[in-house]
């Protein structure tokens, strides 16, 4: 099997533009949310902006 053809063409019986579509999506609202955790994690110590 030839696994280029089969992970990077966007024809097929699966729509894989639409795959990479929603996995770059989900990438991007895990990236979104861990940055907001992040910022909501550094606010909460103890009100400050401390590093911990």
């Amino acid at each position: 099997m030839d696994w280029t053809w089969y992970l990077f063409r966007f024809d097929g019986r699966i729509n894989r533009a639409l795959l990479w579509q929603a996995l770059l999506i989900v990438a991007l609202l895990a990236a979104v949310l861990g940055v907001i955790g992040q910022v909501i994690h550094l606010i909460d110590a103890e009100g400050a902006l401390k590093l911990s």
